[in-house]
């Protein structure tokens, strides 16, 4: 029992942790998108 209750715990801690990665990066991704088409706008223009 207490090798199944340590297996539930650490599969919910790992699908929180991918949860929150995969938040972040969905977060993260229009920010860093923005930022390289800002500076990629003034190499086009040279």
């Amino acid at each position: 029992m207490s090798t199944e209750c340590t297996f539930i715990i650490f599969y919910i801690i790992f699908f929180a942790i991918d949860a929150i990665f995969a938040f972040l990066l969905a977060r993260l991704k229009p920010v860093s998108s923005s930022l390289f088409q800002k500076s990629k706008y003034p190499r086009a223009r040279r």
